[in-house]
């Protein structure tokens, strides 16, 4: 068993793999490499078999159809049973370089998932904007990191957390609603090196929409273990 996986969700990321899993292993030698081809029609799939069959400790696992990036994601974190587990992007704009500096976060044993704070003109003002007021408004009604983002480190406590919860699949907010300590460290993320982002505009709004469930069970739950005074005393 590897001591770290990380988990990667692909879709239209053939050209970046190689060179993505090159400095996964560089920046954490003996890492685990969960490869999730979210059924990409357009070669990833293939991309990242190839690459498992030459690099060892490479896992690929597959949908069968497209389930969306959250749905892979779950499906990658089940995949594994490492100590810890990193999630992030597969086009390169989460640098793998930072893995160690969430590692060693976490490993200070005050918290159960490390974020990657988001740093860097990486996005158009449009988006940029849409994606700080998702944050802040999870950072105000979860109490994460308001700079938390998808590129994240977790403990087993936390993942098993996770992938225990029902509802919609949206990483962020159900570890949110985990409970659990969280903190974050900046990273810069780099421009898309290839391609056009994958995730348009109604996506983003369905990936917003997704945390909703989350936030209002998490609220439910703290509602019901608020202390009770006892009028009938």
């Amino acid at each position: 068993m590897a001591d770290v996986a990380v988990v990667l969700p692909l879709y239209e990321n053939a050209r970046t793999l190689a060179e993505l899993v090159r400095r996964c292993r560089a920046a954490v030698p003996g890492i685990e490499v969960v490869l999730v081809d979210d059924a990409c029609p357009s070669g990833s799939g293939r991309a990242a078999v190839h690459l498992a069959a030459d690099v060892p400790d490479v896992t690929v696992v597959r949908h069968d159809e497209n389930r969306g990036q959250q749905e892979a994601i779950r499906t990658g974190l089940a995949a594994t049973t490492a100590t810890v587990r990193v999630v992030m992007d597969a086009d390169l704009q989460d640098p793998p370089e930072a893995i160690p500096d969430l590692l060693t976060a976490l490993g200070a044993g005050a918290v159960d998932a490390v974020f990657a704070g988001r740093r860097g003109s990486y996005e158009g003002p449009l988006r940029r904007v849409g994606g700080v007021a998702h944050r802040a408004l999870l950072a105000m009604t979860l109490g994460l990191p308001v700079d938390a983002g998808g590129f994240v480190a977790m403990t087993t406590r936390c993942a098993d957390a996770v992938l225990a919860m029902d509802g919609p699949p949206q990483l962020v907010a159900m570890i949110g609603r985990t409970g659990l300590p969280t903190c974050s460290v900046p990273v810069r993320r780099a421009a898309r090196p290839v391609g056009d982002s994958t995730i348009g505009r109604r996506a983003r709004l369905r990936h917003a929409v997704r945390a909703v469930p989350h936030v209002r069970r998490a609220w439910a739950a703290r509602l019901d273990q608020r202390p009770r005074s006892d009028h009938g005393a």
